[in-house]
């Protein structure tokens, strides 16, 4: 029992957006965001502490994205301690929902000054400790390199830049991973996604996501490479996929 002289710091009300996945890339778009969609339709006043916890406030893109407009409005408070509130507000919201991303939209915009690009190729590399790597990486840039593919890793960019990266990206080959929930900001202009996935990890988030958007979406699975965390990519299927992505002929 928690001795009566602790010192809680105290909200008369408050709303938890705390989440397990919290400090993630993706649920930072599909869980965290969404939750404002909930908080505004209870008419919740701005002036209400949102509770956020260490792992994502340290987040460089978090910390960047209340600094807008809209979102610097909202009482972000970080929570690190025991609070004790009169009344707490948690609320969650169904994931892979197409307005769970129109909210990042609406707060999350490319910068002003962009000029409109239909051609941007990247390929969305992952670095190896976080797993999940192309142990034949080399033979798969020869092949990246052929078709004009700048190699990308979302891990060295601010937010701004991924924004403005992706706002302007026609052709995406990358590994699956919360880095290419950064498509939405392409914002339904045409795109094609090749995603690359190691043999025993398979999630269909950008599957759906480019369904949603009105993307094209082709995938290739790896073979089992010689580290638990390494997989290998077929040369020859690669670069049949990406030459029919670029005639645009998905199968």
């Amino acid at each position: 029992q928690l001795r009566s002289s602790y010192n809680f710091k105290y909200f008369d009300f408050a709303i938890s957006f705390r989440d397990i996945n919290e400090g993630n890339y993706w649920h930072f778009y599909d869980d965290f965001l969404s939750k404002l969609i909930l908080i505004e339709r209870l008419n919740i006043p701005e002036s209400t502490p949102i509770l956020v916890g260490e792992n994502l406030w340290k987040k460089h893109f978090f910390q960047s994205a209340i600094k807008n407009n809209k979102l610097s409005k909202r009482n972000w408070v970080l929570h690190t301690e025991l609070v004790k509130v009169n009344r707490l507000v948690f609320c969650a919201k169904m994931s892979l929902q197409r307005e769970n991303f129109d909210v990042s939209l609406e707060n999350l915009k490319p910068s002003n000054n962009l000029l409109h690009s239909n051609e941007q190729r990247i390929f969305l590399n992952r670095s190896q400790s976080r797993g999940r790597f192309i142990e034949n990486f080399e033979e798969v840039v020869s092949i990246l390199h052929k078709f004009d593919y700048q190699i990308v890793d979302a891990d060295n960019l601010t937010l701004q830049q991924q924004i403005d990266l992706f706002s302007q990206v026609r052709y995406v080959v990358g590994l699956h991973g919360a880095g290419l929930v950064n498509l939405i900001h392409r914002r339904g202009q045409p795109l094609q996604l090749l995603e690359i996935f190691p043999p025993d990890f398979i999630h269909p988030h950008y599957f759906w996501l480019c369904h949603a958007f009105g993307y094209g979406y082709d995938a290739i699975l790896g073979e089992n490479g010689s580290q638990n965390s390494s997989f290998i990519i077929n040369i020859e299927n690669i670069n049949n996929k990406i030459s029919k992505m670029m005639e645009k002929e998905f199968i």
